[in-house]
């Protein structure tokens, strides 16, 4: 199957306090693939995942979502393009009163989002959280429930999927199923797109963008 090209960065620009973050970056990111961002502390990675995401919009330049430029979008079409993708966060995120099966369907819910239940049983075999479902968020570590809150982020099937840091707080075993299960995504026709400094994660990504003082640059896979 042929991948499919679902996100550009076209010419982008974006500073903060007269500091450049984005320079004239320019990406394409294709379905079926997983990339990774790298780069050290303040070079650009998750202002770039920002982008993609529309939780921020550059100053200058175009963000192409299946041809379709979103920073044009005002703010109710924007939530409700964030509703569609998948978020993983670097904390959680979720509510400490409700279980942790409640925590994944509630915001889908909301949001109108449709749950496939066997994917979601295939999310939580993988990260090996079945016995968590029934406990408060409140009562599980930090780690579970960033696990957690990966398998719903992923429970709609998001074609886009994008993910912050979030092995940050993981173990090792952790770490190592989590980078499997984005992979798995990606090769079930998502883009997954990933900010890390986890030095795992260039064994797991497809392709690897690397940012330097806002400018960007593809590195080869050995």
């Amino acid at each position: 199957m042929m991948n499919k090209l679902m996100m550009q960065l076209e010419h982008v620009g974006k500073s903060y306090n007269g500091s450049k973050v984005l320079d004239d970056a320019n990406i394409e990111i294709y379905s079926n693939e997983f990339t990774l961002i790298t780069g050290a502390s303040g070079s650009g990675k998750t202002t770039m995942l920002n982008m993609l995401s529309s939780v921020d919009v550059p100053d200058e330049g175009a963000v192409l979502i299946d041809n379709k430029d979103i920073t044009l979008l005002n703010d109710h079409e924007r939530v409700k393009y964030r509703a569609k993708n998948g978020q993983i966060f670097q904390r959680s995120g979720l509510l400490g009163g409700l279980t942790a099966e409640e925590n994944i369907v509630a915001i889908h819910n909301l949001s109108g989002n449709i749950i496939d239940t066997a994917w979601v049983e295939y999310l939580i075999s993988e990260l090996a959280i079945g016995a968590l479902m029934k406990k408060r968020i409140s009562e599980v570590s930090g780690g579970q429930a960033q696990r957690i809150g990966i398998v719903r982020a992923l429970a709609h099937k998001p074609k886009l999927v994008f993910a912050d840091e979030p092995t940050a707080s993981l173990d090792s075993d952790s770490k190592h199923d989590v980078h499997r299960l984005l992979h798995n995504v990606a090769e079930e026709g998502s883009s997954v797109v990933m900010v890390s400094h986890d030095e795992i994660s260039p064994q797991y990504a497809d392709v690897i963008f690397q940012m330097n003082d806002g400018r960007v640059s593809v590195l080869d896979k050995e």
